[in-house]
């Protein structure tokens, strides 16, 4: 599946399949809401905003989540582990989640990226 918008407030409840989300502006909360992505992977891009991006407990999934130009990723995602011969940043992570699996990546051009646990309360 592949959309595009000029500019949007998104909320995106996924899991699985072959997904390309592209927005200009807004803000996105993305949900992945299975364990482990059944499908071959995702692409999530923001030009300019804030995406939330909610993992559950135990994902298995190799994730990938980049700032280009301004703003900073949070994460408080706890089982994500850097892959090897690489370190997380304030504007880069290529990680691992639990045992790997599907490619998921994300991509904020200027702005935020939080990872958070679908499963904690939002702080």
């Amino acid at each position: 599946m592949q959309v595009n918008f000029l500019q949007s407030d998104a909320v995106l409840r996924l899991i699985g399949g072959s997904i390309r989300v592209t927005v200009g502006s807004g803000s996105m909360d993305v949900t992945i809401a299975t364990r482990s992505w059944r499908g071959r992977d995702a692409q999530i891009q923001l030009n300019r905003g804030d995406l939330s991006l909610r993992l559950p407990k135990n994902l298995n999934a190799d994730l990938y989540a980049q700032v280009l130009r301004t703003g900073k990723i949070t994460n408080s995602y706890e089982n994500l582990s850097p892959r090897p011969r690489t370190e997380f940043s304030n504007t880069l992570m290529n990680a691992i989640a639990g045992s790997g699996g599907a490619p998921l990546a994300f991509t904020v051009g200027d702005g935020s990226l939080k990872i958070l646990d679908s499963e904690k309360p939002a702080e």
